[in-house]
């Protein structure tokens, strides 16, 4: 989403760049007038986006306030965060419409519940029925013998007109965006720095398997899961799956041979199972199809080093 720039009453720096106290941010949604500005504001961008101004009249009487002194003060309280003034009028910062997404979201202000319901699956682990239910913004999936399968979090919108099967497809395709840019080095919650990793190396217990572990060191978010979360998305694993007529994206997560706890191996610390060039590779995942196998080789920040087919 692109939008006209907008001034700010924030305190800019020697760079040009402008910080808002975040009290002084955050205190100016805390009259229900200023929540209905930018309500009436995101109506009109929805329903007229290449027109989305609203003249001080206007705004003033969808929002309903009769005495325009009082609205005036409210509406000032949100300029430069929130609201910008432009040409014509008034409309939403990019803020404004990522506070707007967070309400409609439900993220701070309701609750869903969903389930607990049946899946037509298998528990890879132990054989058992497999269910999922979502409550407090959390998605969980388990068997009847209490193996955790798959927990995402999701604003409870996500949940509002969903079953179960149709959650699951919604979460794990947040977690396959989530898992590439923190790839990337990017946190999808605050943009800051993530770093990922590859867990459970040197470990001299059969216990543990090698482990995928991704953190955001501004905000502290957290994904933790088997290897293959970094591979739901690698061309050579989708391709060769679709090669042998396994659809990734038909199948739930757990499901998948490039998650299974023995898919993913440490390689020898001699190196002697590298193949050439991998010299970094410390981890291998090896998804077996159709009579062939691919080899997919990771360094210890979870990055693919090389791919093969044997």
């Amino acid at each position: 989403m692109t939008l006209p720039s907008s001034t700010s009453d924030g305190d800019a720096d020697t760079e040009g760049r402008t910080h808002t106290d975040p009290d002084a941010a955050f205190g100016a949604l805390s009259d229900p007038v200023r929540v209905d500005i930018v309500r009436v504001l995101a109506d009109r961008y929805r329903e007229q986006p290449d027109d989305a101004v609203l003249s001080f009249s206007t705004l003033r009487k969808g929002v309903d306030v009769a005495d325009s002194g009082r609205f005036l003060y409210h509406l000032k309280q949100l300029l430069g965060t929130f609201v910008a003034k432009v040409e014509g009028g008034y409309r939403l910062t990019e803020a404004g419409h990522a506070v707007v997404a967070a309400i409609l979201a439900g993220t701070y202000t309701r609750r869903e519940s969903v389930g607990p319901t049946e899946l037509d699956s298998d528990c890879p682990l132990c054989d058992a029925g497999v269910s999922g239910r979502y409550a407090d913004g959390v998605l969980r999936v388990a068997c009847a013998d209490g193996h955790p399968l798959f927990v995402w979090s999701l604003p409870p919108n996500a949940a509002t007109g969903r079953s179960i099967p149709e959650l699951v497809a919604v979460a794990r395709l947040n977690l396959s965006h989530t898992v590439e840019l923190l790839l990337a080095g990017a946190c999808p919650g605050c943009w800051g720095t993530a770093t990922t990793r590859l867990t459970g190396l040197g470990d001299e217990s059969e216990e543990v398997s090698p482990g995928f572990r991704a953190t955001c060191d501004t905000c502290g978010l957290r994904v933790v899961g088997p290897v293959g979360f970094c591979l739901l998305t690698q061309p050579d694993v989708v391709g060769f799956s679709h090669h042998h007529g396994v659809a990734p994206s038909e199948r739930y997560l757990w499901e998948l041979p490039v998650v299974q706890r023995d898919a993913a191996t440490e390689l020898a610390g001699d190196g002697s199972e590298e193949p050439p060039g991998a010299t970094d590779a410390r981890v291998r995942v090896a998804v077996t199809l159709g009579g062939e196998t691919l080899r997919v080789d990771l360094d210890e920040t979870a990055r693919v080093v090389s791919t093969a087919v044997e």
